[in-house]
């Protein structure tokens, strides 16, 4: 079991610039993982992510709102996983 850490602490891991993995699921249970180009910290309990070929992802948090997301600290190379729920898509 892993310690469970602040997004304030791990700020750096969360700038744009930085790529991601990202594993969904479908609806039937299919897994996805994808990289992405960011996760971006918003505050203390929402990152943003990009979309770009997002389609597929998409589609899978619209059928099950659960992801997570693999970011790194970059220098040391450590990384955190994200337990994340879909809230909303914004487009601007």
């Amino acid at each position: 079991m892993s310690d469970l850490v602040e997004l304030e602490s791990i700020r750096d891991c969360l700038r744009a610039g930085l790529p991601s993995g990202m594993a969904t699921c479908s609806a039937d249970g299919t897994p996805h993982i994808s990289h992405i180009s960011q996760v971006q910290y918003l505050d203390r309990e929402r990152v943003a992510t990009s979309r770009q070929s997002f389609n597929f992802e998409l589609a899978n948090l619209e059928a099950s709102p659960f992801s997570q997301a693999l970011v790194t600290r970059p220098g040391t190379g450590e990384e955190f996983r994200l337990d994340l729920h879909y809230l909303h898509t914004a487009t601007e």
